[in-house]
């Protein structure tokens, strides 16, 4: 059992019961006398919510965050050729995938009893922003021992200062080093003994060309080094503008979804209002219809009142004609 291992456990396991499995594992360490592990054990920091929450994404396979970060190579590459409408197409591709990943994180976080507020989602999306566009923070991601949240600024490195339980090479392993000059040492040697006697025998005459080359090769050196300054500073600035941009863009969506939506429900009342004018108009009208019969039937009360008074008239003066 090392460092490491210990780490892939506890970080990939239940934040709740952290430190109780972290004391476990440290116990065991120092009971099977290793005691600078049992230590390095003990120091190993409990995750933040929203990096307990990546580094479950990090081991889960169906989150693709290996997409993700496979799409950051691409978009670095596309940035640092100065490719603007790569970048464009890619951008785009970034945020859906960090949005569909954001959704996979609220699941996450909901089966694990976790409040999942407007703080959780912005450090879970600035932290997988923080992995698109920089490399060592991808590692870090892809690591699954986040202890805390990552941010980019839009400019320089993130800052991976402790974000990690173990430290992580910050630039990947170069597969060629070490083979030049490989199984072959005895020729070498002689090479170089060969080549060093030459060398003394023409040192005071290869003096000044050797100071010419040098001072050559370090202007250019320097020459590179400035060139490579000013791509990295137009890189950062195009993807600070992507960044701008596709903000931009979301917001314009959102604005367009919110127009169609007032529009929608404008519609709506007037098309209420049509109907309550229209129930008005017919009920305006059954009362004008049930006033003009109340006005007949009052005429015909009326008659049929003066028809009784005359025949009751004409009753009495029978009666009285008798």
């Amino acid at each position: 059992m090392d460092l490491n291992q210990v780490a892939t456990e506890l970080y990939a396991g239940s934040r709740e019961e952290f430190v109780a499995r972290r004391t476990e594992l440290a116990k065991r360490a120092r009971s099977g006398g290793d005691r600078d592990l049992a230590k390095q054990i003990g120091e190993l920091r409990k995750p933040t919510a929203g990096a307990w929450v990546v580094n479950r994404l990090a081991t889960d396979p169906e989150s693709n965050l290996a997409g993700l970060l496979e799409l950051g190579t691409r978009l670095r590459a596309a940035q640092f050729a100065l490719d603007t409408a790569g970048m464009r197409t890619l951008g785009t591709d970034r945020r859906r995938a960090i949005a569909t990943l954001v959704r996979h994180a609220q699941r996450i976080a909901q089966d694990a009893g976790i409040a999942v507020g407007a703080g959780l989602v912005r450090d879970v999306e600035e932290t997988l922003t923080a992995a698109v566009a920089d490399e060592a923070a991808a590692r870090a991601v892809a690591s699954g021992q986040l202890t805390r949240t990552l941010q980019y600024s839009g400019f320089g490195e993130v800052d991976l200062e402790a974000a990690t339980a173990t430290r992580h090479p910050s630039t990947p392993e170069d597969p060629t080093a070490g083979s030049v000059g490989d199984g072959a040492p005895d020729r070498d040697e002689r090479a170089i003994s060969d080549g060093a006697a030459a060398a003394a025998d023409t040192a005071d005459a290869d003096a000044d060309a050797d100071a010419d080359a040098d001072a050559d090769a370090d202007a250019e050196r320097k020459a590179q080094a400035a060139q490579q300054k000013q791509r990295e500073t137009a890189r950062q600035a195009l993807f600070a503008a992507t960044e701008r941009y596709g903000r931009a863009e979301l917001e314009q969506a959102v604005a367009d979804a919110q127009v169609r939506t007032t529009a929608g429900a404008l519609e709506h009342l007037q098309s209420d209002l049509a109907d309550l004018i229209e129930r008005i108009e017919q009920a305006r009208a059954a009362a004008t219809a049930a006033t003009a019969r109340a006005a007949e039937a009052a005429d015909e009360l009326s008659s049929a009142s003066a028809e009784l008074a005359r025949v009751r008239e004409t009753s009495a003066r029978a009666r009285d004609a008798d």
